[in-house]
């Protein structure tokens, strides 16, 4: 077994963030912006938080930036990727897919 957990801070009010950033369905091609706090944990190593993506965001990439600002000692640089939007599977009352 190989232990990968070692030196993360075991406190339960150190998390990453997530800032992401959608492509909007409007025609200025603006950005939906939203910030979310990855604040809940697997095994100690996996964290996750539940995310609704807007409605009014296109179906193309949104861009995801992984930090860690809360964690000083870890000295974690921040990450950007991008992902691929899917079709919503079903419109919700609340406007959010």
């Amino acid at each position: 077994m190989v232990r990968h957990d070692r030196g993360l801070p075991p406190e339960a009010n150190i998390h990453p963030l997530a800032e992401i950033s959608f492509p909007a369905k409007t025609a200025d091609g603006g950005l939906v912006l939203m910030k979310l706090a990855l604040d809940q944990r697997c095994c100690n190593v996996r964290f996750f938080a539940p995310l609704q993506v807007p409605i009014a965001v296109s179906d193309r990439q949104a861009k995801i930036t992984l930090s860690f600002p809360d964690w000083k000692e870890g000295k974690v640089a921040p990450s950007t990727v991008e992902v691929p939007i899917g079709e919503p599977t079903g419109e919700r009352k609340d406007g959010k897919r």
